[in-house]
């Protein structure tokens, strides 16, 4: 808190409410996937492109390479549940696994493609991997950049 106080005073910090901040973005941008606000960029054209983040990242992850794989894809970068300005939903369950892969195929549902090339970097690959293992026919070619493990986000620790 010491060093937070003088950031808001100076100027450097400023605080705006989410809600406000996902209405600032391009329609474009925001999709409706079970009642909740999405974020989603989509730029290009061609065959489909999903690129899915690592943890504590957002689609801001892909801006240096979407310029180049847009020009022969139709990227389509999506803020997973808990990161980027997707919606939060209250319910832990929408975090788990299975609720992030209701997520992005409720995005492809909602975009009408039935199968997509797939990247995943890190957390993002560990979806991947469950998105071609569990609908495989939603998946044309996958590329895994750092990736974790499919049971990744499944994993239970026992206690030392």
């Amino acid at each position: 808190m010491v060093l937070i106080s003088p950031l808001f005073s100076l100027g450097c910090v400023s605080l705006s409410p989410y809600a406000e901040i996902r209405r600032g973005l391009p329609v474009a941008d925001r999709l409706t996937i079970d009642g909740r606000t999405v974020h989603v960029e989509q730029r290009g054209s061609g065959e489909p492109l999903l690129l899915l983040h690592g943890f504590g990242e957002s689609t801001y992850t892909w801006r240096k390479v979407v310029p180049d794989l847009s020009v022969h894809y139709r990227t389509i970068a999506i803020d997973l549940y808990g990161f980027g300005y997707t919606e939060r939903p209250k319910d832990p369950a929408a975090y788990s696994r299975d609720g992030q892969l209701r997520l992005i195929l409720g995005v492809l549902d909602t975009l009408g493609i039935e199968s997509a090339h797939v990247a995943g970097h890190s957390y993002g690959g560990a979806l991947s991997l469950a998105l071609a293992a569990l609908h495989p026919e939603r998946v044309r070619s996958l590329v895994l950049i750092d990736s974790a493990a499919v049971t990744y986000p499944d994993e239970k620790k026992s206690p030392i």
